[in-house]
């Protein structure tokens, strides 16, 4: 095949015959910038003005599932300097538990796998005694490579198995020939031949592929800490690279050419923990790939910032898939400080309840507003809909919260479309403001890349895409920015960066605030910036903007209650100094700013003066002037002194007006859309008082092929999170098709109905979307059923409209609360878990041992799992599962609801957390276990309407129709006998919905997933 990138003119000619049409065609350039987007940020036209301002002096952290320091672009700098400086397992779950020490005999030792192990003979270990551990290939593995080594080797097991069984079967049929009625030996002779036939038989039938399994030694030489692996599992080390910890030596070996997984090692705890560093998904490498790349030959494969230098820290996890427990952040802020890292990128986040809150959140400010370490981070994929920012990126002040972009070029060269359209905001990407008013997305970048990746994957580079491509764009930007400042020996602080950047942003046409932040970063305008304001001492400092009255970082009215009226709120500015500036320079400040608006519904002083310490000043909304939707607008503080150096600092201001739906109609809302690629139809509904859910039909007109369409919704509602509050479903929709989407909703709260055509689904589309609110109201929306009773009765009522009552409902799980058998703490005195300033980390870990009486699914939860607010506050939150042989069964997080199948037998569950503030610690030492055990039938509910019949029989409830305002009691008899699972004290869980769906109605007739 000829490769028209590299060889189109050469195609061209060896092609003569072609016709003109083709050769004309196969000339045209390929639209390389696509590729890796640089000039979409002004990276390009930055490097050509400054071409060794290319990240050279600067070094980026990666927190992310890890990087591949053997992948393509990951070698070395554009000056030749190593490409990975640093490989650091932050998650733990590479350690190796080497204290166990061994002295050899006959130069050889017994590994814990119980092989004969030979150490290398040039090795040197002036003590004789050796560290010994095992590690499993599986966990250690990302999924993708597990399965795909899991088939590769099935492969492998089968063609042997077929060739074993194929020589048995042969040597039966020769046997019966030889004879054909055997008796007495010859009898016995035959069944053994069938019985290793069948023991084949049974062997497929029960395969199951453990993996490599691998010892691992660690030896001290007199000088440092050494250590290898037996990656090819023949206990001869002499073949095996030995090695110390990365950042010494910067070494890496590979798990064989099958996996083609490549790893580094650190040594901790004097010895005692070997940790075996691999990447946990090609992500991390993707993204290292994206800020610093570089590629000699192939400079279009640059990254933005080729010659700046990667530390890899892996955050993800691979006991929970590549989830992030907080344990690999907080030693991935140690690793940066040590490596003294000027950027950090974190691709990783999710949802929040408390943005700018929590201690994580407070780790992360320390890293920025103490340690001068930029933090970059995604915005998050959870758009279209507002308020949907992640945490960290984009809801914490300290970090650079980045949302994504795609351009023409883009378009073209990473998605093939057949047509190209203005630069848009990915659909999907996670839009603003945070729920306590801030913007949310400070600004924006391509978001989408082809990039290296990890050499297990068997591919040099891939095509991903999200706002996790978006961050890594924005932090190689930044590098280059702060390369060129390094090299001109100018000092910098994160705000006079965000200053810069903020200020000389390109804005995206057609394209909403809360979606591109600020605009696209311009990397030769924020420099240009840079040096036209290097004097001025003020961009070193942080203007914390407050809500003093309504509490938050801005103004955010969304409720009824807040927009029908005149809303006062009470502004704090405090200019803020590091805390080892000169208190003179505190006495000396003063700014007088001008303050300005460009909307007339706010009102607001026109001056302030600041000085350190801060100011407050009033602001008025009136949100009751304005007509139903989206409204944004900003206070905007100048420097009256210079006007020219841009904004200050801004308070956001975001009113959303409800629209009231028409509850005497069958539906209670609609409208026809006409949507096109990217476009964004956003209503904020006023949900009626007592609605539970609801219906959302939508109708297509006549139309070609196929489109891809986004209906999200979004309520805030307190302790929720915008996931909690919302829901997000893709629908492909055809011409003349009816489709309905059914989500539960809080009643009495504004909630935005966000229906957008997916940005790369060509063509309009026309739509008729018609919106029913229904409610089926118990009196207690989480209900207790006491034993000690023999009825509970429930009332419930249809506050909007005639509903179809039928109560079903049934307890699926027991709960048992298990209280802990051990409790232990302890000071974590490694280097990589000690804090700046002392501080000691220490973890918890609480011992549960439960039995089983049959085989059943748990889902273990200690208590603080129950709360997700917990997670902003604490590491680790992780258990692990064994049996009475202490063998690992599996293993699960804080926040995990998946179900595990487990034997009857006997269990320990181990659960570890981790806090600097021992004395909170130990508040846990009597958290109880709360463990969920999946029901083998599940028992069904009973339903009465007079509670006489819960004794002496009868029909149970009748369905009907409840009318509109009216109410009805429904008695739910007690459960008969108790399950087998169950003892005194549990607790018995389910579900119950009240409503029925018929033939005449569109959707469930029922609120989705029940009470």
């Amino acid at each position: 095949m000829i490769n028209r990138y590299l060889f189109a003119g050469f195609a061209a000619i060896a092609l003569g015959q072609a016709p003109a049409e083709a050769a004309s065609a196969s000339a045209k350039p390929f639209p390389l910038q696509g590729i890796l987007p640089k000039a979409e940020t002004g990276a390009l036209r930055f490097l050509e003005q400054h071409p060794n301002y290319d990240g050279r002096g600067i070094t980026v952290a990666i927190f992310d599932t890890g990087v591949d320091p053997g992948a393509p672009g990951m070698q070395v700098t554009s000056d030749g300097r190593p490409k990975v400086v640093d490989v650091v397992d932050g998650s733990g779950s590479g350690d190796v538990d080497t204290s166990a020490v061994h002295e050899a005999k006959d130069s050889t030792l017994t590994g814990l796998t119980g092989r004969t192990l030979k150490p290398g003979g040039d090795w040197k270990n002036p003590s004789g005694k050796w560290r010994l551990g095992i590690k499993a290939a599986y966990e250690l593995f990302p999924g993708d490579l597990v399965s795909r080594l899991k088939s590769e080797r099935k492969k492998e097991w089968d063609k042997r198995q077929r060739d074993r069984a194929a020589a048995l079967q042969a040597k039966l049929a020769e046997f019966d020939e030889k004879h054909p009625s055997p008796k007495g030996d010859t009898k016995k002779e035959r069944a053994e031949l069938q019985a290793q036939i069948d023991l084949l038989d049974s062997l497929n039938d029960s395969y199951s592929d453990p993996g490599p399994i691998y010892d691992c030694i660690v030896f001290n030489d007199g000088k440092a800490w050494r250590a290898a692996v037996d990656t090819d599992e023949d206990g001869d080390f002499g073949d095996e690279k030995l090695m110390t910890n990365f950042r010494a030596e910067r070494q890496w070996s590979t798990f064989g050419k099958q996996a083609m997984m490549n790893f580094a090692l650190n040594i901790y705890d004097d010895g005692d923990t070997l940790s075996i560093v691999t990447d946990v998904g090609a992500h991390g490498t993707h993204v290292a790939g994206i800020v610093a790349a570089n590629y000699p030959n192939k400079t279009e494969l640059n990254g933005l910032a080729p010659g700046a230098q990667i530390v890899s820290v892996k955050i993800g996890d691979r006991r929970m898939g590549s989830s992030s427990m907080g344990t690999g952040e907080v030693r991935g802020l140690i690793a940066v400080l040590e490596n003294k890292c000027q950027l950090i990128n974190m691709s990783y986040g999710g949802p929040t309840q408390d943005p700018n809150d929590g201690r994580l959140a407070g780790l992360y400010s320390e890293i920025v507003n103490k340690h001068g370490v930029i933090f970059v981070a995604s915005a998050g994929n959870s758009g279209p809909a507002l308020s949907t920012v992640g945490s960290p990126g984009g809801t914490t002040s300290a970090i650079f919260g980045i949302g994504a972009y795609v351009s023409p070029t883009m378009m073209e060269a990473q998605y093939s479309l057949r047509e190209t359209m203005p630069a848009i905001q990915y659909t999907w990407s996670s839009r603003g403001p945070t729920f306590d008013g801030n913007l949310g997305v400070d600004f924006s970048a391509p978001g989408g890349a082809i990039a290296p990746v990890s050499n297990w994957t068997l591919q040099g580079n891939m095509m991903m895409n999200g706002t996790s491509m978006s961050s890594p764009s924005a932090c190689g930007g930044i590098a280059l920015l702060l390369s060129g400042l390094k090299q001109q020996d100018q000092k910098w602080t994160p705000h006079r960066i965000r200053r810069a950047i903020v200020n000389t942003a390109m804005q995206i046409p057609n394209v909403e605030r809360f979606a591109q932040g600020r605009g696209v970063l311009q990397v030769d305008k924020a420099f240009d910036y840079l040096e036209a304001n290097k004097d001025a001492q003020d961009h070193d400092l942080r203007f914390v903007v407050s809500n003093r009255s309504q509490g938050g970082r801005g103004i955010y009215l969304r409720e009824v209650y807040n927009t029908d009226r005149a809303v006062a709120s009470t502004i704090g500015v405090t200019p803020t100094f590091h805390e080892t500036a000169d208190n003179a320079e505190k006495v000396a400040f003063e700014m007088r700013v001008n303050l300005d608006c460009a909307d007339s519904w706010v009102d607001h002083p026109k001056h302030v003066v600041l000085m350190h310490g801060g100011r407050s000043f009033s602001v008025e909304t009136h949100p009751q002037s304005l007509t139903a939707g989206m409204h944004y607008t900003e206070v905007v503080g100048y420097d009256a002194d210079h006007p020219e150096r841009g904004p200050v600092f801004r308070v956001p201001i975001t009113v959303l007006k409800g629209e009231a739906v028409d509850t005497t109609e069958p539906v209670h809302w609609s409208e026809k859309l006409t949507l096109t690629p990217g476009h964004i139809d956003r209503n904020f509904l006023e949900v009626p008082q007592g609605a539970t859910w609801a219906d959302v039909v939508f109708r297509t007109g006549e139309m070609d092929g196929t489109r891809r369409i986004v209906m999200h919704t979004v309520q805030e509602v307190p302790g929720q999170t915008f996931s909690e509050g919302g829901t997000r479903e893709y629908i492909t929709v055809h011409g003349q098709s009816t489709q309905v989407q059914s989500f539960s909703v809080t009643g009495g709260r504004t909630m935005e109905l966000a229906i957008a055509q997916f940005w790369s689904s060509l063509g309009q589309t026309e739509v008729q979307v018609d919106v029913t609110f229904h409610g089926i109201n118990p009196n207690s929306r989480n209900l207790h059923i006491d034993a000690g009773k023999l009825v509970t009765q429930v009332d419930v009522n249809a506050p909007l409209g005639n509903e179809s009552v039928s109560p079903s409902g049934s307890l699926t799980t027991v709960r048992k609360a298990i209280a802990p058998k051990d409790f232990m703490t302890r000071p974590l005195t490694d280097a990589r878990d000690s804090l700046p300033g002392n501080r000691t980390i220490y973890e918890a870990e609480l011992t549960y041992s439960f039995s089983l009486s049959k085989k059943t699914s748990v889902t273990p939860q200690p208590a603080l799992a129950l709360e997700d607010q917990f997670h902003e506050s604490w590491e680790s939150l992780i258990w692990m599962l064994y049996d009475k042989a202490k063998r690992f069964v599996a293993s699960g997080s804080s926040g995990s609801r998946g179900n595990t199948s487990l034997a009857k037998g006997d269990y320990t569950l181990k659960f570890h957390v981790r806090n600097h503030v021992l004395k909170d610690l130990k508040k846990l030492k009597d958290m109880p276990l709360n463990l969920d055990l999946k029901l083998a039938k599940p028992m069904s509910l009973k339903f009465q309407a007079d509670p006489d019949n819960a004794l002496i029989g009868g029909g149970g409830f009748r369905s009907g129709t409840l009318a509109k305002g009216s109410q009805t009691r429904i008695y739910i008899e007690r459960p008969g006998s108790l399950p087998s699972e169950a003892s005194a004290g549990d607790l018995l869980i389910g579900s119950i919905s009240y409503g029925q769906g018929n033939s005449n109605l569109l959707g469930p007739g029922k609120k989705p997933g029940g009470f």
